[in-house]
Protein backbone atom coordinates (compact mmCIF):
# COMPACT_ATOMS: atom_id res chain seq x y z
CA UNK A 1 0.00 0.00 0.00
CA UNK A 2 0.88 3.32 -0.54
CA UNK A 3 -0.34 7.02 0.45
CA UNK A 4 0.00 9.72 -1.91
CA UNK A 5 0.50 13.41 -0.29
CA UNK A 6 -1.72 15.91 0.23
CA UNK A 7 -2.43 19.10 1.56
CA UNK A 8 -5.01 21.88 3.26
CA UNK A 9 -4.51 25.07 3.79
CA UNK A 10 -6.71 27.19 6.41
CA UNK A 11 -6.18 30.98 6.11
CA UNK A 12 -8.24 33.83 8.02
CA UNK A 13 -7.84 37.77 7.62
CA UNK A 14 -9.52 40.74 8.48
CA UNK A 15 -10.10 44.37 7.11
CA UNK A 16 -10.74 47.65 8.60
CA UNK A 17 -11.55 50.36 6.02
CA UNK A 18 -12.50 53.80 7.79
CA UNK A 19 -13.09 56.61 5.12
CA UNK A 20 -14.11 60.51 6.65
CA UNK A 21 -15.55 62.72 4.02
CA UNK A 22 -16.59 66.32 3.70
CA UNK A 23 -19.23 66.50 1.74
CA UNK A 24 -19.94 70.49 0.46
CA UNK A 25 -22.60 69.84 -2.24
CA UNK A 26 -23.04 66.12 -3.81
CA UNK A 27 -23.26 65.68 -7.43
CA UNK A 28 -24.43 69.28 -7.65
CA UNK A 29 -23.04 72.53 -5.82
CA UNK A 30 -24.70 73.45 -2.33
CA UNK A 31 -27.08 75.74 -1.77
CA UNK A 32 -26.43 78.60 0.55
CA UNK A 33 -29.87 76.83 2.49
CA UNK A 34 -27.42 73.32 3.15
CA UNK A 35 -25.09 73.13 5.72
CA UNK A 36 -21.45 71.29 4.66
CA UNK A 37 -21.96 66.97 6.02
CA UNK A 38 -19.28 65.38 7.34
CA UNK A 39 -19.68 61.66 8.22
CA UNK A 40 -17.12 58.55 8.38
CA UNK A 41 -17.87 55.33 7.04
CA UNK A 42 -16.40 52.20 7.92
CA UNK A 43 -16.32 48.69 5.99
CA UNK A 44 -14.85 45.82 8.08
CA UNK A 45 -14.43 42.15 6.64
CA UNK A 46 -13.73 38.79 8.35
CA UNK A 47 -12.13 36.63 5.10
CA UNK A 48 -11.96 32.65 5.83
CA UNK A 49 -10.23 30.29 2.63
CA UNK A 50 -9.82 26.70 2.97
CA UNK A 51 -7.85 25.25 0.36
CA UNK A 52 -7.47 20.85 -0.38
CA UNK A 53 -6.18 19.39 -3.97
CA UNK A 54 -9.53 19.27 -5.22
CA UNK A 55 -11.49 21.65 -3.74
CA UNK A 56 -11.72 24.70 -1.95
CA UNK A 57 -13.88 27.38 -0.17
CA UNK A 58 -14.01 31.34 0.90
CA UNK A 59 -16.06 33.07 3.28
CA UNK A 60 -16.23 36.71 3.44
CA UNK A 61 -18.35 38.26 6.24
CA UNK A 62 -18.95 42.63 5.56
CA UNK A 63 -20.36 45.31 8.00
CA UNK A 64 -21.13 48.31 6.13
CA UNK A 65 -21.74 51.31 8.49
CA UNK A 66 -21.91 55.43 9.37
CA UNK A 67 -20.47 55.97 12.36
CA UNK A 68 -22.89 57.27 15.39
CA UNK A 69 -25.92 56.38 12.55
CA UNK A 70 -26.98 53.14 14.43
CA UNK A 71 -28.20 53.07 18.02
CA UNK A 72 -26.58 51.14 20.64
CA UNK A 73 -29.41 49.14 21.69
CA UNK A 74 -30.47 48.27 18.21
CA UNK A 75 -30.85 44.32 18.09
CA UNK A 76 -30.75 43.79 13.94
CA UNK A 77 -29.44 46.65 12.05
CA UNK A 78 -28.96 44.21 9.06
CA UNK A 79 -26.14 45.80 8.04
CA UNK A 80 -23.88 42.16 8.44
CA UNK A 81 -23.83 40.63 4.86
CA UNK A 82 -22.16 37.85 2.60
CA UNK A 83 -19.32 39.64 0.58
CA UNK A 84 -18.44 36.43 -0.86
CA UNK A 85 -19.44 32.81 -0.09
CA UNK A 86 -17.84 30.25 -3.04
CA UNK A 87 -16.90 26.39 -3.38
CA UNK A 88 -14.21 25.73 -6.03
CA UNK A 89 -13.51 22.69 -8.05
CA UNK A 90 -10.17 22.06 -9.33
CA UNK A 91 -10.46 19.98 -12.26
CA UNK A 92 -6.79 20.24 -13.55
CA UNK A 93 -3.91 22.55 -13.24
CA UNK A 94 -5.54 24.77 -15.44
CA UNK A 95 -9.40 24.17 -15.07
CA UNK A 96 -11.09 25.18 -11.99
CA UNK A 97 -15.19 25.60 -11.77
CA UNK A 98 -16.62 28.50 -9.13
CA UNK A 99 -19.85 28.51 -7.64
CA UNK A 100 -21.56 31.09 -5.05
CA UNK A 101 -21.32 34.86 -4.67
CA UNK A 102 -18.21 36.03 -5.80
CA UNK A 103 -16.22 39.36 -7.06
CA UNK A 104 -16.55 39.37 -10.95
CA UNK A 105 -13.82 41.09 -12.44
CA UNK A 106 -13.03 41.58 -16.36
CA UNK A 107 -9.77 43.36 -17.95
CA UNK A 108 -8.70 44.65 -14.99
CA UNK A 109 -11.80 46.06 -13.33
CA UNK A 110 -12.03 48.63 -16.69
CA UNK A 111 -14.96 46.71 -18.20
CA UNK A 112 -16.65 45.04 -15.11
CA UNK A 113 -15.37 45.30 -11.25
CA UNK A 114 -15.53 44.96 -7.81
CA UNK A 115 -16.03 48.34 -7.62
CA UNK A 116 -13.68 47.51 -3.82
CA UNK A 117 -13.05 50.97 -3.64
CA UNK A 118 -16.58 51.48 -2.49
CA UNK A 119 -17.74 50.80 0.89
CA UNK A 120 -20.34 48.13 0.13
CA UNK A 121 -18.29 46.76 -3.06
CA UNK A 122 -19.91 44.23 -5.36
CA UNK A 123 -20.48 40.62 -5.70
CA UNK A 124 -22.52 38.66 -7.82
CA UNK A 125 -24.04 34.90 -7.64
CA UNK A 126 -22.51 33.26 -10.27
CA UNK A 127 -20.94 29.92 -11.95
CA UNK A 128 -18.03 30.29 -13.44
CA UNK A 129 -15.12 28.55 -15.23
CA UNK A 130 -11.73 29.99 -14.46
CA UNK A 131 -8.37 29.15 -16.22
Amino acid sequence: MSAGASYAQFSLEGQLRPRTELRNGFKKPITPSQEPAVFTEQRTRLIAGYKTEKYGFKLSLQDVRIWGETGQINKSDQLLSAHEAYGEYYASAKSTFRIGRQEVIYDGHRLFGSLDWAAQARSLDALRYLR
